[in-house]
């Protein structure tokens, strides 16, 4: 039989509860919400998240090494489930805090799982809080694969997953060993021996989520086009989520090409600050000009809605073949049209409209696009292409100016709608266009009172409940930014007779160049109004070129809510530096502690491997019975105990070396070594002498 246990052996250092386990968890947690916050375009609340969660790991560690094995460790759970508690009843007052208000109607229940994972990482201080988590980060990867904005969230879930899976498997063993030294076995490093051997670790932890990955990679088209019959045949309403990107992605309306969506608010209150990530590059000549995304032609008080009329045509690369849209009915009635070639680069795909300038007449590259009833261009496919967008579009004649105000296409008719624009504009436009003599210098006219009535102001406060957006700002704040000086100028150039509509696109502001190239950032989103005029067609109008600005919340500049203690910028710089170095402190020290231990058991396998291969020979030529691969030292030995007799005393003594030697921490030196050696052809030989007796016999 086996010899009796000896004194347990610790758990190796690389699988010990250290701060790798906190820094897997920050990480994994960190993907997650640099996810969401992708999706919403809510890069500044995702920074500081991170930081956040950042801070709460450093405070966790801290915790783990100055409790130690103390009794206080285990009030964790408790303060876990606190936090949560208060979370759930306070996070509606807490949800604004964020540099991005984003987290409204549909959304709440992202910030509320956002909340979670900030608040919970102050206590990961054992093992279930630490792996408990993961349930918020995963439900929220979920959240972000149900918006479908962030096309880049499909490979930072594998990682997260990489990381997880990591994060379990070394939990795992740490929990396998506890159990077993609860139950009083004391010889440690047999639990990876016989049955236990291929007990999962975090090498197989890796693997295994590895293949996962791959096949999924692989399968997962193969799967979605043998579904495509049924699935196809499944109506799903995804317009409530819609509706919510649609407000978290802009405070107001000046914020395209987030959500294809029929309508748009204006007047929702202070804009919070728009990330400096770039958007897209365009090619579109020397001067900047305004790049058309979106237009709105109904007005309803507090906001606008799309035309719905008019037929979308898809182009692939060509010219669609279908009947003229209203875009090429006004092209037709224009004068003096100057071609110009465009180029427009994508650097994100969180755009759903394809920001253009003036009226394209041909486009090719990319991907499929439909050209929608009021002229502007949408992707038909989910997403689109990261390929160039290049074409030709066309301008009037800088030198034809406009006069009056021409018939617009019939799918254009309802921008002379006034139905809803409060009679007190309607006054205010026609005494402020009483000297005009013509449609243009009418719209000159009421851009200079506009200019002259409003300030602009991020901050501007939003329109209180029940009263109309621009009439508010016109007679009583007197303050906002682009989407209301722009409502005003359509609604007051309609009261005149002059054809209008609410656009929203982007207009470099700060003329930021890459040689001949405009770079476009999301802060430079804008909205504007466009009038119709005869022989030139629609012509930008902007009132807030001429307005006088609240200092610090100019147009294109960003909110300071930060400013006291750290700017977003600084605050992304911090962050991005920290996970960089954590990701290398994790590669070096997964790298340190892997070659350590393969280094360490190389050597002392190295050493014994062939000591151990002549004590096997010896026996199995006594025996007649082979060592099978798959079974460990003790198991070969109990198996051919009968066949040693009175010399299985030696045999197990020196097997027990090897086990000691080869599977636990201990190390054996040169002259233990020796000693075994020569244990080992003590044995051989009296092995060959009995043999040898017994075969002469």
């Amino acid at each position: 039989m086996n010899a009796a246990p000896t004194s347990g052996a610790p758990l190796p250092s690389a699988y010990r509860r250290s701060g790798l386990d906190l820094l897997l968890s920050f990480l994994t947690s960190s993907l997650a919400i640099y996810s969401l916050g992708r999706a919403l375009g809510a890069v500044d609340t995702g920074y500081l998240s991170i930081g956040i969660i950042l801070v709460g790991g450093l405070f966790s560690f801290a915790m783990q090494r100055l409790l130690k094995n103390s009794p206080a460790l285990r009030v964790d759970g408790f303060l876990y489930g606190s936090i949560y508690a208060l979370i759930l009843v306070y996070f509606r007052g807490l949800l604004p805090l964020f540099p991005d208000d984003v987290f409204g109607g549909q959304l709440r229940v992202a910030g509320l799982l956002l909340l979670l994972i900030l608040g919970g990482s102050f206590f990961t201080w054992r093992e279930a809080t630490l792996l408990f988590q993961a349930v918020p980060s995963l439900a929220l990867f979920g959240l972000v694969g149900c918006y479908d904005t962030y096309t880049d969230a499909t490979f930072l879930f594998f990682a997260y997953l990489l990381g997880i899976a990591i994060l379990c498997s070394r939990s795992h063993l740490r929990t396998m060993y506890d159990f077993a030294k609860g139950s009083g076995y004391r010889r440690l490093p047999q639990l990876q021996e016989g049955p236990w051997r291929w007990m999962a670790g975090p090498g197989w932890a890796v693997g295994s989520a590895t293949v996962v990955i791959i096949v999924s990679l692989i399968s997962a088209p193969l799967v979605r086009e043998s579904t495509k019959s049924v699935t196809q045949a499944v109506s799903v309403d995804v317009t409530p989520f819609q509706s919510a990107l649609q407000q978290a992605s802009t405070a107001a309306a000046s914020v395209p090409g987030r959500s294809d969506l029929p309508s748009v608010q204006v007047g929702q209150g202070p804009r919070n600050a728009l990330s400096n990530q770039e958007v897209f590059r365009a090619t579109i000549g020397p001067e900047p000009r305004y790049l058309r995304g979106y237009t709105y032609s109904l007005y309803s008080r507090r906001g606008w809605q799309r035309n719905p009329e008019g037929q979308d045509r898809i182009l692939n690369g060509e010219r669609a073949n279908r009947r003229r849209s209203a875009r090429e009915e006004m092209l037709m009635t224009m004068r003096g049209l100057q071609e110009h070639n465009f180029k427009i680069e994508l650097v994100t795909s969180r755009v759903s409209s394809l920001p253009l300038p003036a009226e394209p007449i041909m486009i090719e590259g990319g991907g499929s696009l439909r050209e929608r009833g009021d002229g502007t261009w949408g992707f038909d496919n989910t997403e689109p292409s990261m390929r160039p967008y290049t074409g030709i579009f066309v301008v009037p004649d800088p030198s034809l100016v406009p006069r009056d105000a021409g018939r617009v296409p019939a799918a254009f008719e309802d921008t002379l709608d006034i139905a809803n624009t409060p009679p007190s504009v309607v006054s205010l436009a026609r005494e402020s266009v009483q000297s005009a003599q013509t449609d243009y210098e009418k719209a000159l006219a009421i851009k200079a009172e506009i200019e002259s009535r409003v300030v602009y102001n991020l901050k501007a406060p939003a329109t209180p409940a029940g009263k109309d957006a621009v009439e508010y700002c016109l007679f009583e704040s007197k303050e906002g930014y682009c989407d209301l000086f722009a409502s005003a100028m359509a609604l007051m150039a309609r009261s005149v007779g002059i054809p209008s509509r609410y656009v929203t696109g982007y207009y470099p502001i700060h003329e930021e160049r890459d040689g001949e190239t405009f770079i476009l950032r999301e802060k430079e989103a804008h909205a504007w109004a466009e009038l119709y005029f005869r022989d030139v067609g629609w012509v930008v109008f902007d009132p807030t070129e001429g307005a006088n600005e609240m200092p610090g919340n100019e147009r294109g500049s960003t909110d300071g809510r930060l400013s006291n203690y750290l700017t977003l910028q600084m605050l992304r710089r911090l962050i991005d530096w920290a996970l960089a170095a954590a990701v290398a402190f994790a590669l070096i020290y997964g790298v340190y502690t892997f070659w350590s231990a393969r280094r360490s058991r190389t050597v002392r396998h190295l050493q014994l491997g062939k000591e151990y291969r002549l004590f096997v020979n010896g026996m199995e030529r006594f025996s007649g019975k082979r060592r099978r691969l798959s079974q460990t030292p003790d198991e070969y030995l109990a198996g051919i105990s009968g066949a040693l007799g009175a010399h299985l005393p030696l045999a197990q003594t020196i097997n027990r070396r090897f086990v000691e030697a080869l599977y636990s921490s201990e190390t054996l030196q040169p002259d233990e070594v020796g000693e075994l050696r020569r244990s080992i052809y003590t044995l051989r030989r009296a092995l060959r002498s009995q043999k040898g007796s017994g075969a002469h016999a």
